[in-house]
């Protein structure tokens, strides 16, 4: 299966789930494998991330600050493609068109904003990727509704990959070096 033809339906509730981008990621990610992946976290350590080109944002043209967010770099037989379920582009979009309408002008982005990305081979965020759900619970009420499907993973695992002080799970990059990082590894799909 390629990224070029495969289909994303973020109205399928079987395939999406809103604001559980951490697990629709490893969805899709098991579907992947075993292709050439890697799993984007982006966050910072202010756990504020302006993202534009985000469905969620209020306007098109107006960036959403996330506290974190997940999506994945694939390979492709035209370089890497980026493949995110909330952005308002095309998905899959290659990787460097992603990043740059997600993360325009960042000298003009205040650098609390300012995005880092935590860089997760696919297979090792399929085998240590868990979840119980509970930073999506407030006094015992859900900040949004969870996916139909069962939780991911026995233990929970995301309080550590979202952090980026924490490099247990994969390389951090600034955007700069991301894209180094991307030119330096060829896509092989």
């Amino acid at each position: 299966m390629t990224t070029t033809n495969m289909r994303i339906d973020s109205q399928d509730p079987a395939q999406y789930c809103a604001n559980y981008c951490e697990e629709n990621i490893w969805r899709l990610g098991s579907r992947l494998a075993p292709r050439t992946a890697w799993v984007l976290i982006i966050a910072n350590f202010q756990q504020g991330v302006a993202i534009w080109r985000q469905r969620s944002a209020p306007h098109a043209q107006d960036p959403i600050v996330w506290d974190y967010h997940v999506v994945l770099a694939a390979a492709s037989a035209g370089g890497w493609d980026c493949l995110d379920f909330d952005t308002r582009l095309p998905c899959p979009v290659p990787l460097d068109t992603y990043l740059s309408a997600s993360f325009p002008a960042q000298d003009r982005v205040p650098r609390a904003y300012h995005p880092l990305f935590k860089c997760i081979p696919l297979p090792r965020y399929l085998r240590e990727f868990g979840s119980d759900r509970s930073h999506m619970r407030a006094s015992g009420a859900w900040l949004s509704p969870p996916p139909r499907w069962p939780a991911i993973g026995s233990h929970h695992t995301l309080p550590a990959m979202i952090d980026m002080r924490n490099r247990q799970h994969g390389q951090v990059f600034d955007l700069a070096q991301l894209r180094r990082f991307f030119l330096s590894h060829d896509a092989v799909a």
